[in-house]
C-alpha cells in the first residue's frame, strides 16, 4: 500500500487517511497480500494526487470547492481586462521568405500544404509558394542521411533543386536566414550561400482593442504607434 513514512504520502498523511487500510489490516501480512492481490496500489493514484492538490489549494487560498480549470482562469482574465497570449502555432499556415537575391520570386508568401504528407512520411510542414509551383519541404531518408535537409524545388522529391539547407534538420518549418544555399538564376549548376535569405513567421496584426488603447493616449501616442508600424 502507499507508505506514509516518506514523500508526498507522508506530507498528506491526514488527507489520504481514507485511502489507507485500517491499522488492524496493516498488522497482518496475509491481509496485506490479499489487498495487494485485489489491486491496492503502492503509488499515489490520480484521485489521491487530486485530493492532495485540492488540500494545498484550500490551505493557500482559503477557498473551498473544486480546483479552478483553465477555462475559468481565462474567464477571470477577461473580466480583469487582461490580455490573453495565444499559443504560437508550431507550423503556421503561412510564412514569408525574404532577401533572396538569387531567386527573387521566392520573396513572397508561402502557404502550408498537406498534399505530400504521405509521400514524405513525416509530420513536418511543407509550404508552397503562393501563386507558383515551388515547394519548400524537408527530405528525410534513413538510408541516405547525407541527403536529409530542407529543399526548395518545383516538385517535392525532384532532383532539380533551387535551394538547400542541411544545417537545421531539427526545424519543424523551413529555417530562417543564415544557411540557405540558393541556385543562381539561370545557372542550374551553381548555388551560393545567402546569409540574409530565409523564412519567417508573418507578424500578427495589432488587435483592435489594443489599438484603441494606444489611441486613448493622445496625439503623441498615435504618432508613436504610426512610426512603429512597418511600411
Amino acid at each position: 500500500y502507499v507508505s506514509t513514512a516518506v514523500g508526498a504520502a507522508k506530507a498528506f498523511k491526514s488527507v489520504l487517511r481514507m485511502y489507507l487500510p485500517a491499522k488492524w489490516l496493516q498488522w497482518n501480512t496475509q491481509y496485506m497480500e490479499l489487498l495487494a492481490a485485489l489491486g491496492m496500489s503502492s503509488t499515489l493514484t490520480p484521485a489521491m494526487i487530486l485530493l492532495c492538490a485540492k488540500h494545498l489549494h484550500e490551505s493557500f487560498t482559503g477557498q473551498s470547492g473544486p480546483l479552478p480549470d483553465k477555462d475559468e482562469k481565462k474567464g477571470e482574465k477577461r473580466k480583469a481586462g487582461e490580455e490573453e497570449e495565444e499559443e504560437e502555432d508550431p507550423m503556421p499556415p503561412e510564412l514569408v521568405m525574404s532577401r533572396c537575391s538569387g531567386q527573387s520570386d521566392f520573396n513572397d508568401v508561402w502557404q502550408r500544404t498537406d498534399a505530400h504528407t504521405d509521400y514524405l512520411k513525416h509530420d513536418r510542414a511543407t509550404y508552397k509558394l503562393k501563386g507558383k509551383n515551388f515547394f519548400a519541404y524537408f527530405w528525410h531518408d534513413d538510408e541516405d542521411p547525407d541527403s536529409m535537409g530542407w529543399y526548395i524545388a518545383r516538385e517535392v522529391g525532384s532532383e532539380e533543386l533551387f535551394a538547400v539547407n542541411k544545417r537545421h534538420n531539427d526545424a519543424l518549418i523551413p529555417p530562417g536566414p543564415g544557411d540557405w544555399e540558393i541556385q543562381v538564376q539561370d545557372k542550374a549548376d551553381k548555388r551560393i550561400n545567402e546569409p540574409d535569405c530565409g523564412f519567417a513567421r508573418i507578424p500578427k496584426e495589432t488587435p483592435p482593442a489594443k489599438a484603441a488603447k494606444i489611441g486613448e493616449g493622445g496625439g503623441d501616442a498615435m504618432a508613436e504607434d504610426e512610426s512603429a508600424t512597418p511600411k
